[in-house]
């Protein structure tokens, strides 16, 4: 049931009742007269998942800036990667479980072979996200940037959009995992992002590491997409050539805040004063 997906930018939810007493997780780190609200994200959402707490939107109106993974702003560079097909990577057997796919999604059953593995994992999982009723227009990461547009906030981003692409396509053996992991756990990733949106709304740190724990593929692979990441982000966020003295809101995923070498404690390291201020909810959804 490991994927890079579940661990990483892009995709994830599925709704659920919202508890009203349950706020997503979201910290404040100072040091000296540099604040940061960081605040976890997930990628994908619906109406439901709103309003976010009032302290996160006063923080966003006083706040000098906005940074995100990436500025979502930025145009989608030109590619040319060199990468085997759909088609090259799939052996029979997974080529008949994407046809099922494609049809349960209203697609070809032919739709996707000639189309770069990578690609046509990202765009099943969106796919599948948005048959749910979720959106990419009402991810977190998506809101709180137009939110900022309109109050004429800078935006910063942490990472190139080329960067985060090069994550999926610059080795063609996670590209091939991407997708092969896709398909043979179709409708078990579906209990996953279930259970990922359960433990975001609850705010529930223990429960999201445990997430981030069964979604590893490798520590290699892991370092990749995480931890090294969360150093790179780290070392930004304490650096003032990258930000100087201020009020800044942090949107990252969720994931990136739980668990080992996660991004709050790399910041408490480097002598930021660290607090939670979200209130968790209990909740057990495995």
């Amino acid at each position: 049931m490991s994927t890079v997906i579940k661990t990483s930018l892009t995709l994830l939810s599925l709704l659920l009742s919202y508890s009203v007493a349950a706020e997503p997780l979201y910290f404040k780190a100072i040091k000296g007269d540099k604040e940061l609200m960081i605040l976890g994200s997930i990628h994908m959402g619906n109406e439901q998942m709103y309003p976010l707490p009032n302290a996160i939107t006063t923080f966003l109106q006083n706040s000098d800036a906005v940074i995100t993974e990436i500025k979502l702003s930025d145009e989608t560079p030109s590619l040319n990667i060199d990468a085997k097909s759909t088609n090259e990577v799939l052996n029979d057997e997974q080529k008949k479980q994407l046809e099922e796919i494609n049809r349960q999604l209203g697609f070809g059953p032919k739709a996707f072979l000639a189309t770069p593995a990578w690609q046509t994992a990202l765009t099943l999982q969106i796919s599948q996200f948005s048959k749910m009723g979720f959106s990419q227009q009402l991810g977190i990461d998506t809101y709180i940037t137009e939110q900022a547009t309109n109050l004429n906030k800078t935006i910063l981003g942490l990472e190139s959009i080329e960067f985060q692409l090069g994550l999926f396509t610059n080795d063609p053996e996670v590209s091939q995992l991407l997708l092969t992991d896709t398909i043979e756990n179709w409708q078990e990733n579906v209990k996953v992002s279930e259970c990922l949106v359960q433990s975001w709304q609850a705010g529930n740190k223990q429960q999201l590491a445990e997430l981030a724990l069964q979604s590893a593929i490798g520590e290699e692979l892991g370092d990749q997409f995480i931890y090294q990441r969360n150093r790179d982000w780290a070392d930004k966020l304490n650096t003032s050539s990258f930000i100087a003295d201020g009020r800044y809101l942090v949107v990252v995923g969720a994931l990136h805040l739980v668990g080992e070498e996660n991004l709050v404690e790399l910041l408490s390291e480097k002598g930021f004063t660290v607090s939670q201020l979200s209130t968790e909810s209990n909740i057990n959804c495995f």
